[in-house]
């Protein structure tokens, strides 16, 4: 055995002492350094694209062309309006609230002016509220309560839509329904559930939603046939005060129609019902 004396450029000495280990030092914790992309919700997916489940997190929209933008109102005049489509210009805050919408080509255009948003949600695909206090409707103020609205749903259509299969949708969101007049307190969307079968020039579609408002609550049910990425159904209602009918405007998002766009307008004279929703497979 040989032993390393403690002086500098000494030779080892021979020992008759047997090596001996004594336990290793323990190192020192490694520091946690870690990113801001590496954050997980509950179901280890990235915060950053599916969001915590702690609290709502908004994937904002961007500023652009080629949305399909639904809304349902009380134009200047006083009467029901909707304005839907495709290829429109749509502008959003830092937050992807829609804040103007108009065709690519030019007018009409409608901007939120000096009104606030209401019932806002966004999921990255779609974007959904509602516009309360003045709004510019094509250079034409209109005012309206917190008991009434713009309502709107908003997002880039399927650009090829599948040909064959059916898919369910369920509600993801909504703006809280209300009355044209405002003569009572919003509503609640408690339920829409749509199927749609694909074909090869068509989809064929099956809609049933509920539609709670403070002194009524509106069961809309029906069928029809949609051409591309967007269609109408005029579904039968029941609950009315009067005699009543429903349209629905909608549309599909996302690359796979993976999220349903909905505006609905329920005619029940003296009452007229707005509202919009966001519905995934």
């Amino acid at each position: 055995s040989g032993l390393a004396p403690r002086e500098t450029n000494a030779p080892p000495r021979e020992t008759n002492t047997q090596p001996q280990a004594r336990p290793a030092d323990v190192p020192p914790p490694k520091p946690i350094d870690y990113k801001k992309g590496e954050d997980v919700n509950a179901e280890g997916q990235p915060t950053d694209i599916f969001g915590s489940t702690s609290g709502p997190t908004f994937i904002p929209l961007v500023s652009g062309s080629g949305y399909f933008v639904n809304a349902v109102y009380q134009d200047v005049s006083g009467a029901p309006a909707a304005s839907f489509g495709a290829n429109m210009v749509a502008s959003f805050d830092a937050t992807g609230r829609l804040t103007q919408f108009k065709p690519s080509s030019g007018s009409p255009v409608i901007g939120i002016g000096s009104g606030s948003q209401a019932d806002f949600g966004s999921d990255g695909v779609l974007a959904w509220g509602r516009w309360t206090g003045t709004v510019d409707l094509n250079g034409a103020p209109m005012t309206y309560s917190a008991n009434q609205g713009l309502h709107y749903v908003v997002g880039m259509p399927t650009p090829t839509m599948p040909i064959s299969g059916s898919a369910t949708y369920t509600l993801m969101g909504a703006s809280q329904p209300t009355y044209m007049a405002g003569n009572t307190a919003p509503g609640t969307l408690t339920g829409a559930s749509l199927t749609a079968t694909f074909l090869s020039t068509a989809v064929n579609l099956s809609l049933s939603m509920t539609v709670a408002m403070p002194d009524r609550t509106y069961l809309m049910n029906g069928s029809g046939t949609g051409s591309g990425s967007s269609f109408t159904l005029s579904p039968s209602t029941s609950g009315c005060f009067s005699g009543c009918s429903s349209t629905v405007f909608g549309f599909f998002a996302g690359a796979s129609a993976d999220r349903v766009g909905l505006t609905y307008h329920i005619s029940d004279s003296p009452n007229n019902v707005f509202g919009a929703a966001a519905l995934k497979k």
